[in-house]
Formats: structure tokens, C-alpha cells, sequence
């Protein structure tokens, strides 16, 4: 996928998002106008906590309904590194810190809207504060198996898209499922 063309302009600056508009010649010769949309990286954690992985249940106040998801956010602060993005909204969102961080994928999408999504994993995280939440967010924490995450991504409240085509490589695979466990540092 080709990315947003350089002399594309910038026609709204939002506080997530921007949008680009370009003319672009078409097969026949004639001329439209593209759009493009872009939005800042976000970070996603796969923390693990004794075996089990940290899992939400949250409502936001834009949304109707609860959706489950794994913690994370985007990268909100001006400059911040996408590690520490991931960092901060683990310790904001459940109180759990890791010396163990490892980034597994760099999921999202290109096309008309342009965004990032890095997913980290974070291992052995330890209990070191409490849950920082901002206004919008409303979160119950809790831990669930591997097999059970796995399970959730048919779950129509299972907010993490860009990653079901792994998830459900790894739910299939015997021999995948065992390197991600690997991965994620369960041993049970």
C-alpha cells in the first residue's frame, strides 16, 4: 500500500485524528480528489500476571455497549516513545508494572485510514499501584486463561480486530499455541 502522497494537504487537524486530501489522476486521465485519514499509534499489552492474562471489560461514554479488550491506549503525550506509551497505560489502566516487555507485532491498517497499532507483550507484571482511569473510561480488570482469551475472540464484544487472524491461528494450531504460550511466558 502506498502511503499518503507528499503533496497531499492537510484539510482538518483533530485532536486524534488528520486528514489529508490530494488530487490524484485516474486510468482515463481525469482527476479526483483522495482522502486520507491518520491517527496517532496505539499500544496494546498482553500482560501476564501468575499464568493468566490481564483482560477488561469497559464501557466508554461515546459507546452503547461494553467491549472486552486487552489494556492499552493511545500515544497521547506529545513525542512519548510507543514503549512507554505501552508502559503507561498498563500501570493507568490496571496498576501492573513488568521488567519484561517485548514487542510481538505491529498490527492496524493502511488504505483510507492510516493507524498503527504496536502489541506488546509484558511478562511476570507485579502489582505496584492502583488503577489510574480518565473520565471516559469505566474498566473491570480481571485474568483469564489462554484458553479462555483465546475463546473470547468470537465473542462479538471482542474489540481487538486487527489481531484475529493470529488469534485464531494460534486457538487452531496445537504447535502455534504452544509457541505463543512459550512466548508469553506460561508455564503450566
Amino acid at each position: 500500500m502506498e502511503e499518503i502522497p507528499d503533496h497531499a494537504e492537510i484539510v482538518f487537524e483533530g485532536v486524534r485524528c488528520t486528514i489529508y486530501h490530494w488530487n490524484q489522476v485516474m486510468y482515463d486521465g481525469t482527476t479526483r480528489v483522495f482522502e486520507a485519514v491518520t491517527r496517532p499509534p496505539a499500544a496494546t499489552i498482553i500482560a501476564t500476571v501468575d499464568g493468566k492474562i490481564a483482560f477488561q471489560r469497559q464501557t466508554q461514554p461515546h459507546r452503547d455497549e461494553y467491549f472486552l479488550c486487552l489494556p492499552g491506549g493511545w500515544a497521547d503525550v506529545e513525542g512519548e516513545v510507543i514503549e512507554d506509551t505501552a508502559k503507561r497505560e498498563l500501570l493507568e489502566e490496571t496498576g501492573l508494572t513488568s521488567d519484561d516487555w517485548e514487542l510481538w507485532k505491529i498490527a492496524g491498517v493502511r488504505g483510507f485510514v492510516y493507524w498503527e497499532n504496536y502489541i506488546f507483550i509484558a511478562r511476570n507484571c507485579i502489582q505496584t499501584g492502583e488503577m489510574r482511569l480518565d473520565g471516559g473510561e469505566q474498566i473491570e480488570n480481571g485474568f483469564i486463561t489462554l484458553d479462555e482469551f483465546l475463546s473470547l475472540v468470537d465473542h462479538p464484544q471482542f474489540r481487538h480486530r486487527d489481531l484475529l487472524q493470529d488469534l485464531y491461528q494460534i486457538r487452531d494450531d496445537a504447535e502455534k499455541k504452544a509457541t505463543f504460550k512459550k512466548l508469553l511466558g506460561i508455564n503450566d
